[in-house]
């Protein structure tokens, strides 16, 4: 199903400022990162890595919408997507240099930035200062998990459903139901059924 591209693009330079920002890196120290990336096209459906099948990267979506997923007994399920300004990646393959996870796939037309493991373990023995922001990044990415998880827990249904909702419309207009629905802990019949309550 083609996603429409919403109209938030990043370009290369601001990945910089990101990483500056968000971690208090050095300018010059986030600008060799940044040249470390390596820009990719995705079409629609294309894997950015497969479960069991590839090495990790990290990669910084520019454009489009990236989705992390698994499948289940019975069914696939999300665990995130990613959109544009925001970084993807299977954080246990990438730090631990093996075969990833998770399915990580493009919902329509993509534009990231990416740095395979390998390339990223050559990044850190150029610059060893950098080993104390990764420490920064991870410990973000992990705090980031477990309100992921709390949300889950703590929150009932319809609660997720209006955060979703209130605080992120780039999604809710941009990305099919049904991996909103995944994403969120619900069947794609109560997604649908609340969707359609919120609008009458």
């Amino acid at each position: 199903m083609p996603v429409p591209q919403c109209g938030n693009v990043w370009n290369r330079l601001e990945i910089s400022q990101q990483i500056s920002a968000y971690f208090e890196v050095p300018t010059s120290l986030a600008a060799a990162f940044n040249m470390a990336f390596k820009e990719e096209i995705l079409n629609p459906g294309d894997f950015h890595t497969e479960c069991s099948k590839n090495k990790a990267k990290i990669s910084f979506v520019l454009e489009g919408y990236l989705r992390v997923f698994r499948q289940g007994k019975d069914k696939e399920v999300t665990q995130w997507i990613s959109s544009p300004g925001e970084f993807c990646c299977d954080l246990n393959a990438v730090f631990s240099e093996q075969t990833t996870r998770w399915n990580i796939q493009a919902l329509g037309s993509c534009r990231i930035l990416s740095i395979t493991s390998t390339a990223y373990q050559k990044f850190k023995a150029q610059y060893p200062e950098w080993e104390n922001y990764e420490k920064a990044f991870l410990a973000k990415c992990f705090v980031a998990i477990e309100e992921r998880v709390y949300s889950l827990i703590s929150l009932g249904a319809e609660e997720r459903f209006n955060y979703l909702q209130k605080e992120r419309q780039d999604l809710v207009q941009n990305v099919p139901q049904q991996y909103l629905a995944s994403m969120l802990g619900m069947s794609a019949e109560t997604y649908s059924r609340m969707r359609k309550k919120s609008v009458s």
